[in-house]
């Protein structure tokens, strides 16, 4: 019973390290702002989208 206690509460620990890491990372690298750069050209990019010639 001990062991299973310590298992979860192991695991636990390596998904809130995992999840911390990965925020961190995206913050640091600026990824999230990068995205939301993007999405905003391509909707720009959109507006000037010709249709397809036939």
């Amino acid at each position: 019973m001990d062991n299973v206690v310590v298992v979860i509460i192991v695991a636990a620990f390596v998904v809130a390290a995992f999840l911390f890491g990965r925020e961190f990372s995206c913050w640091y690298f600026k990824i999230n702002e990068r995205i939301e750069i993007l999405k905003k050209i391509e909707a720009a990019l959109n507006k000037f989208e010709k249709p397809p010639v036939k």
